[in-house]
């Protein structure tokens, strides 16, 4: 005679204190009363078992994390290194999900390190990008296969009824600094050295691909980085992707230094765009708006003059026509608004 057991779990898993929370749970159901750490411990359960969590692995990875924290300290060991055999794959993944997040939105590498994470674990590989069906926007504008295909993916992560526009997209640019180096990158299964500047006549010095008689000094180095963002603004959930980021040239000198400053941003603008095919709405630039709203110099597109302050009778608020957070987008967004420069709409 064979006995099969009947439980699916391993009895030596279930911990030693399950009897005793499930006397007390019991308890709070037959009481109807409860403490408000109990409702908060009920609450936090019944999300994870209803599976409510799942679409949020950041908080997925935060509970395991705090959950192997909390396992160690009770055998005394108190750092977050260490193997975790008995994790799973799944779970693994969601605690480093979770730590990078962390450590990149602080900007703190010590972040990750209480995650367990090695200092390799911050480095995104471009293949896992393309694995996940997102955008790979580092020098985009130097593969233009790559850039037509970030605009479809942007296209096909942010969904649309059948009868809306196609034409929907937003896209915002802006630079920031970046330190003057030149750094080894595997791009598109193409090896090279990544950091020097962008130019609309030769994109080679933006990726050099690596050769036995290349000089380094020769690659003029990039002291800022510009990046693209799109988004979706009549979307459910505003989730900003990037189509492209490229290292630009900082500061122009000599006759007609502002001319060519123009036509050189003018010229990344116009091949970013390019690659739409059709699905882009319009732009914001918050060098435009900031001008627009400086109180030391008239503005003019083509004959017309700017004049915002009959915006504030409009609507406008203060914070947008003040500019009270100059490097703020969504000001940008407030500024270039039509809403705000009509006194009255008709149906």
């Amino acid at each position: 005679m064979i006995v099969r057991p009947s439980l699916q779990i391993s009895v030596a898993s279930v911990p030693s204190r399950l009897s005793d929370i499930s006397a007390k749970f019991a308890c709070i159901l037959a009481g109807n009363e409860a403490e408000e750490q109990d409702l908060v411990d009920v609450k936090l359960a019944a999300a994870a078992i209803s599976g409510r969590l799942q679409n949020h692995p950041l908080i997925q990875g935060l509970l395991l994390q705090v959950a192997r924290m909390l396992e160690k300290q009770e055998r005394g060991i108190f750092t977050m290194s260490g193997r975790r055999s008995q994790h799973t794959d799944l779970e693994r993944d969601l605690v480093q999900d979770a730590g990078i997040q962390l450590a990149v939105a602080a900007g703190n590498n010590a972040l990750a390190r209480q995650f367990g994470l090695s200092s390799r674990s911050h480095v995104i590989s471009m293949e896992v990008l393309e694995k996940n069906s997102l955008p790979v926007p580092p020098l985009s504008v130097c593969f233009p296969d790559t850039l037509r295909q970030n605009w479809v993916l942007v296209d096909q992560r942010n969904s649309k009824a059948h009868n809306a526009p196609k034409r929907r997209l937003m896209l915002a640019f802006d630079a920031t600094y970046l330190t003057v180096s030149l750094a080894s990158m595997e791009l598109h299964s193409k090896r090279g050295m990544v950091g020097g500047v962008w130019s609309p006549d030769d994109s080679g010095n933006a990726f050099v691909e690596l050769r036995e008689d290349l000089n380094v000094s020769e690659v003029r180095k990039a002291s800022s980085i510009m990046e693209f963002l799109t988004w979706n603004p009549f979307g459910r959930k505003k989730s900003p992707l990037s189509v492209a980021a490229v290292p630009v040239e900082h500061s122009f000198s000599g006759v007609n230094s502002g001319y060519r400053g123009n036509l050189y941003i003018c010229s990344l603008v116009g091949q970013v765009c390019a690659e739409n095919d059709g699905v882009l709405k319009g732009h914001a630039s918050k060098n435009s708006g900031g001008q627009c709203t400086s109180y030391l110099r008239t503005i003019y597109y083509g004959p017309f003059w700017v004049d915002l302050v009959q915006c504030r009778n409009y609507g406008m608020p203060a914070m947008a026509l003040g500019r009270a957070h100059p490097m703020s987008d969504r000001c940008q967004a407030l500024l270039s608004n039509p809403f705000f420069y009509v006194k009255e709409d008709e149906p």
